[in-house]
């Protein structure tokens, strides 16, 4: 009966614990094999940037232009998406749109008038050496 009670407890232990410990490793692991140049990606720390090297422990990630931040590749948290997810962007400039916007004196407001209450008064206590809070 003990060994039974045993077995069973064995069991629960790997089915509650150690089975989804490792299902998220799985997942973890396939996560950053698949990870190439030009996907964009999220860190353990929340950082989103685009992958711009990899090796075989590190990736370094291209947070705005012109600014690198190197990781851990097991500090990755998600993909956002891959790099085949773009298309290649053209650079005919006859491709792209222009927007042009046109603005009227008569719409932008006249000069505000300010009201004394409004300024800003800058306080600058001095400290009477004599002076003894109650």
């Amino acid at each position: 009966m003990q060994i039974v009670l045993l077995i069973g407890m064995l069991a629960f232990v790997y089915l509650v614990f150690l089975r989804p410990q490792q299902k998220r490793l799985n997942q973890q692991k396939s996560l950053v094999s698949s990870v190439e140049v030009g996907d964009e990606v999220v860190t353990a720390g929340g950082i989103v940037g685009q992958v711009i090297d990899l090796d075989e422990e590190y990736m370094t990630l291209e947070v705005c232009p012109d600014v690198e931040i190197k990781f851990l590749k097991i500090a990755l948290s998600r993909k956002i998406s891959s790099s085949q997810d773009f298309p290649t962007q053209s650079s005919d400039p006859k491709d792209e749109e222009v927007i042009e916007a046109n603005f009227d004196d008569e719409h932008l407001p006249s000069e505000v008038e300010s009201d004394p209450k409004d300024e800003i008064v800058e306080l600058n206590p001095t400290i009477d050496p004599e002076h003894k809070e109650p």
